[in-house]
């Protein structure tokens, strides 16, 4: 919606048909004022967000642009007419055209879904784990050795965690906010969620990650 700068009334929705997959809640206008940007947690469909723009102060037809991984976090208007944003571990810029022109991920490692490639020798030292999501580009670091290897082969010694054992029976928690234990809730702190689980080898006992 735009609203009155007087008297904060409505003046006029932004025609958002079509867009049913995400939400809008990043928005700005250009540095002249005749363009309406928005984004947030609407995507194209395979993860990456989109930027939309309205023509004629919101009132015309919007074009979509493609941005980053989602979700976008913010957007701010550029003095040539475009639009930088930032979202998704990433900041880019849009020309006044919509192309996008500078682009630059984060350089820092993803460790985010790589519950199943996240592997560890049967005494502890050494372990595998991917610098992005979802186990991608794996290396391996040997403590003993002190060695960080990047070329690597399958080694056999080294296993995933224990999601599962007879007699413990862990549910609802991947990305959840209530787990249970045998049926019964376990308890975490206020906006909490359950992210990553192991089971002892001894079965008797699991540890949980949770933020």
């Amino acid at each position: 919606m735009v609203l009155s700068g007087r008297d904060l009334s409505l003046l006029y929705s932004p025609d958002t048909k079509g867009v049913g997959n995400g939400d809008l809640s990043r928005i700005c206008w250009s540095s002249d004022g005749q363009f309406l940007y928005a984004g947030g947690d609407y995507e194209d469909g395979n993860g990456t967000s989109l930027i939309l723009r309205w023509s004629n102060q919101g009132r015309g037809k919007y074009t979509k642009y493609q941005a980053c991984r989602k979700p976008i976090w913010d957007l701010r208007p550029h003095p040539d007419g475009g639009l930088i944003f930032t979202g998704g571990y990433a900041w880019g810029v849009l020309d006044a055209k919509g192309r996008r022109t500078l682009f630059q991920e984060s350089i820092t490692a993803d460790y985010r879904d790589n519950l199943r490639k996240f592997l560890i020798s049967h005494e502890g030292a050494v372990i595998q784990f991917g610098y992005k999501r979802h186990g991608k580009t794996p290396a391996r670091f040997s403590i003993t050795e002190r060695l960080l290897d990047t070329d690597l082969i399958l080694e056999a010694e080294l296993t995933q965690s224990k999601l599962s054992a007879p007699g413990l029976k862990i549910t609802n928690w991947k990305f959840k906010r209530h787990p249970k234990v045998n049926g019964k809730p376990l308890k975490l702190k206020k906006g909490e969620v359950a992210r990553c689980l192991a089971i002892t080898p001894d079965r008797q006992s699991f540890l949980f990650g949770a933020c």
